[in-house]
């Protein structure tokens, strides 16, 4: 009985000898590949956000030029309309000095 259970012993650890180390050895190559995936998704994820924040900052520059650009066309469009009226005045005015030369 005692040779049995040696015998037996000598199987499960050779066994085990054999399995262990393989199946401990593919567990740890997936873990390292899937930390390596992480590190690199990670890293990908902080450059489309660096990429982002860049976009984000070039729309800004955008949006003050184009504000500043905004901004100087109502003064445009203030220092037309100023002329438009003085000129309907004067218009009038004309109008006004020709219906009383013809009276």
């Amino acid at each position: 009985m005692n040779d049995e259970f040696t015998a037996s012993r000598s199987i499960l650890v050779g066994f085990l000898n054999s399995y262990l180390p393989d199946y401990y050895g593919e567990k740890v190559k997936e873990a390292n590949k899937r930390y390596a995936d992480y590190v690199e998704k990670d890293e990908d994820l902080n450059n489309e956000i660096k990429s982002n924040k860049e976009k984000i900052e070039k729309l800004q520059q955008e949006n003050a030029e184009l504000s500043k650009e905004i901004e100087e066309n109502q003064k445009e469009i203030k220092e037309f309309k100023e002329n438009l009226i003085r000129t309907e005045e004067e218009c009038k005015h004309i109008k006004t000095q020709l219906n009383m030369i013809k009276r």
